[in-house]
């Protein structure tokens, strides 16, 4: 996530890491654990669950610059290597993610 978060955060892409329904305490102890340099937020409410119907973790949601859901993409997926990155590029440039 490390990587993913410097190489595209000058390209018009924010990553945020969203815990949820977990103690800050804990949740402290592994941003610090993972060395973490994205944005970690805590949302010990349930409020991003809610919002976008999160039914498992890791959820992955691709939200566009005017708050249109791009992709929601659910369970663990490579996204350091080359079909995440190519993924991320194509939302970037407007494309689509159908079919990923």
């Amino acid at each position: 996530m490390n990587a993913l978060y410097r190489e595209f955060k000058g390209q018009g892409l924010t990553l945020l890491l969203i815990d949820m329904l977990e103690d800050r305490d804990l949740v402290a102890k592994v941003v610090k654990q993972r060395k973490y340099v994205a944005p970690v937020l805590l949302d010990s409410e349930g409020r991003a669950i809610a919002a976008y119907w999160v039914r498992a973790t890791p959820t992955i949601i691709v939200i566009g610059r005017d708050g249109t859901v791009l992709a929601k993409v659910i369970g663990p997926r490579p996204w350091a290597q080359a079909e995440g990155r190519a993924l991320l590029q194509a939302l970037l440039k407007g494309g689509s993610a159908h079919g990923q």
